[in-house]
C-alpha cells in the first residue's frame, strides 16, 4: 500500500543501488562513511537538547520520592521498557518511510555489522521534506512523549514514571543519525537544491 518493503541484511552498496548511475551534477554530502560515526556526532550535536531533557526529568522523580527501591516491579517495567524501545526501532524506521513519497519504493534494511536499522529510498526530495522525514520520529516517539510525561509524571506509578521517562530520553537520542543529516542538510545544502540517496550516502543536486 505504501510501497514499504522489508529488505533484511545490509551488507554493501550494490544491495541499494541496483546497477542505477549517479546523476549528472550530483553532489556528495560531507558525512561520516559509518553508521556510529554517524550516530556519534549526532548524538554530540543532540547534547543541547537531550542534557535538558535528562536533567529536568531527575529534578521531576526526586519530586515524587527521594527514596529509590529495587524491587520486582521495577525489574518488571524496566523489562518491558526494554522491549518496547527495540520494537520502537521498527516504528521510527516506519515513520521515515510513510513520509516519503507514496508512490516511492522505501527499503528498510537491517545493518548487522553496524548494529542498526535504515529506511533506503531513492526518491528525489525537496530539502525541507528531507529535514522533516528525519526529524519527525524523534519528535513523535521523543519529545511528544517526553512533554506528555511531563504532565502527567506525578500521578504514574514511581517505577512506570521512572522508565517512561527513561524510554522517551532512548527513543529521543534514536534519532542521532537523523538530527546529524539535518545538520549536514543546513549547513550544506542549498535552499532550491532537491536531495537523494545513493548507496550509503546522501546527494544534492540542483
Amino acid at each position: 500500500m505504501f510501497n514499504i518493503k522489508l529488505k533484511g541484511k545490509y551488507t554493501d552498496e550494490a544491495q541499494l543501488i541496483k546497477g542505477k548511475e549517479l546523476p549528472a551534477g550530483s553532489n556528495q554530502f560531507k558525512e561520516s562513511n559509518t553508521v556510529m560515526g554517524i550516530f556519534i556526532k549526532g548524538m554530540i550535536m543532540m547534547l543541547p537538547l537531550i542534557l535538558p531533557m535528562v536533567i529536568i526529568g531527575i529534578i521531576k522523580i526526586r519530586e515524587i520520592s527521594n527514596e529509590f527501591e529495587v524491587n520486582l516491579s521495577l525489574v518488571i517495567t524496566y523489562a518491558v521498557m526494554l522491549l518496547l524501545s527495540y520494537l520502537l526501532i521498527y516504528v521510527h524506521e516506519f515513520i521515515h518511510a510513510l513520509l516519503y513519497p507514496k508512490s516511492a519504493v522505501k527499503e528498510i534494511w537491517k545493518y548487522p555489522s553496524e548494529g542498526a536499522y535504515f529506511v533506503y529510498c531513492d526518491e528525489v526530495i525537496s530539502k525541507t521534506r528531507f529535514i522533516i522525514i528525519n526529524l519527525a520520529p524523534a519528535f513523535f516517539l521523543g519529545i511528544i512523549p517526553y512533554v506528555i510525561w511531563l504532565l502527567i509524571y506525578d500521578v504514574l506509578p514511581l517505577n512506570i514514571s521512572i522508565c517512561f521517562a527513561i524510554l522517551t530520553w532512548i527513543t529521543t537520542l534514536m534519532g542521532g543519525g537523523d538530527f546529524y543529516n539535518v545538520c549536514n542538510t543546513i549547513l550544506q545544502v542549498p535552499n532550491r537544491a532537491k536531495i537523494f540517496n545513493y548507496g550509503f550516502h546522501s546527494y544534492w543536486i540542483k
